[in-house]
């Protein structure tokens, strides 16, 4: 007897309500399955996404608005994307 056969045999022994049970059931995960399978690429390519904009904000930023002398770090549009905040001061004294 085949997997197959074994596998009908079983199902037509079930009543019709115990075979539209395990029907939705079956349903149920194989659509869960297929969303999951959906979302965890989706999550990794947002992910990498959102990596490369940060980059590239911080890239321009730095090279046309956040100046080494004197910085305007309370002003700062995107302070907190700053990679140090711990050199970037509330308040900057003019010179």
């Amino acid at each position: 007897m085949s997997s197959f056969q074994r596998l009908h045999h079983w199902w037509t022994q079930r009543n019709r309500r115990e075979q539209a049970m395990l029907a939705v059931m079956f349903a149920a995960v194989a659509a869960f399955a297929f969303w999951y399978g959906m979302l965890s690429p989706a999550r990794a390519l947002r992910e990498a996404a959102r990596r490369d904009y940060s980059a590239a904000v911080r890239q321009l930023h730095g090279r046309y608005a956040c100046k080494m002398r004197p910085p305007d770090c309370p002003n700062c549009t995107i302070r907190d994307l700053c990679r140090y905040p711990d050199k970037t001061p509330d308040t900057v004294q003019a010179r």
